[in-house]
């Protein structure tokens, strides 16, 4: 008391244990978010690429039936020509219509797969996605809490706002009337 201060001069030091362990404490658990932050986004590029290499197996399948398709399409024309001419029994074209059934079939079936895949790809990385979102609003308002934290500690220190002449007022405390001291609450 009585000392001369100039602005920004320290005044009063509080004790700042707890509130540095809260802040360390609050830092951890804004890396760990982070880290999970990392983990869900790295999850969802390798579901996506999952998903690609998923996609491009199902539309091979579908070209591969396509193919498949085209040829007993053009195997019955052959067997409808040859039968025309007298050269194969019946029975060959109609054991080609059954394959060109057949293989239309599962045309038909990779057609739906290809939608079922598109869909159910769709569907997971929308999941991810949003886990990815979750997880990193929760990094988000971790970094809010550690933040505060900083901030109440560094509020422990009170700093002079302009130059002058520091006065403590006097307070009651269990031993009477005396200015504050270090130590006190």
């Amino acid at each position: 008391e009585g000392t001369f201060v100039k602005p920004g001069d320290k005044l009063v030091e509080l004790d700042t244990t707890d509130l540095v362990k809260d802040a360390r404490n609050q830092q951890l658990a804004y890396q760990n978010a982070l880290a999970d932050v990392d983990r869900a986004k790295s999850e969802l590029a390798i579901l996506v690429e999952g998903n690609n290499t998923d996609k491009a197996k199902t539309n091979a399948q579908y070209e591969f039936d396509q193919n498949e398709a085209d040829r007993a399409q053009k195997n019955l024309e052959k067997q409808k020509r040859l039968w025309e001419k007298k050269l194969v029994p019946g029975s060959r074209v109609e054991q080609a219509e059954f394959e060109v059934n057949s293989k239309k079939l599962a045309l038909k079936k990779s057609e739906m797969d290809i939608t079922l895949k598109d869909s159910e790809c769709k569907r997971r990385e929308s999941q991810r996605g949003a886990e990815v979102k979750n997880v990193q609003f929760r990094a988000d308002m971790a970094k809010t809490t550690w933040d505060d934290a900083v901030a109440r500690t560094k509020k422990a220190i009170i700093n002079a706002p302009a130059a002058g002449m520091v006065v403590i007022t006097k307070e009651w405390m269990g031993d009477g009337r005396r200015a504050f001291k270090q130590g006190d609450m």
